[in-house]
C-alpha cells in the first residue's frame, strides 16, 4: 500500500509593495512555500511575471542580486524548486 506525499501548503501571503527590477512588473503581496512569515533582508525571491531572480533589501523592495549571491541561490539545497517555479512561470510567458 503507497502512502500519498503530503505537500505543505503555500503559507498566508504579506502585503509588501514592491517593483521588480528586471521587468517593472508591480507587485503587492508575497508567499512563500517553506516560512509563515513573510519576507526577510536577503532573501531571494522569483517575480510571477517575469521569473526574475530577487533579493529583498533591508526595506523589503526588491533588487538585482549580485554574482555572488546568484552562486548561493544556485547552492541552496531548495534551488531545484525554484528552478521548476522559474521554468514554469518561463512557460506560461506569452512571447
Amino acid at each position: 500500500m503507497s502512502q500519498s506525499k503530503k505537500y505543505k501548503p503555500l503559507s498566508t501571503s504579506h502585503e509588501v509593495d514592491n517593483v521588480c527590477p528586471h521587468c517593472g512588473a508591480k507587485t503587492d503581496q508575497t508567499s512563500g512555500v517553506d516560512s509563515e512569515h513573510g519576507p526577510e533582508p536577503g532573501s531571494p525571491s522569483i517575480c510571477l511575471y517575469c521569473a526574475g531572480i530577487c533579493i529583498f533589501t533591508d526595506e523589503l523592495k526588491l533588487r538585482v542580486p549580485l554574482e555572488h549571491e546568484l552562486f548561493e541561490i544556485y547552492m541552496l539545497k531548495g534551488w531545484p524548486e525554484y528552478e521548476a517555479v522559474i521554468n514554469f512561470i518561463k512557460s506560461q510567458c506569452v512571447k
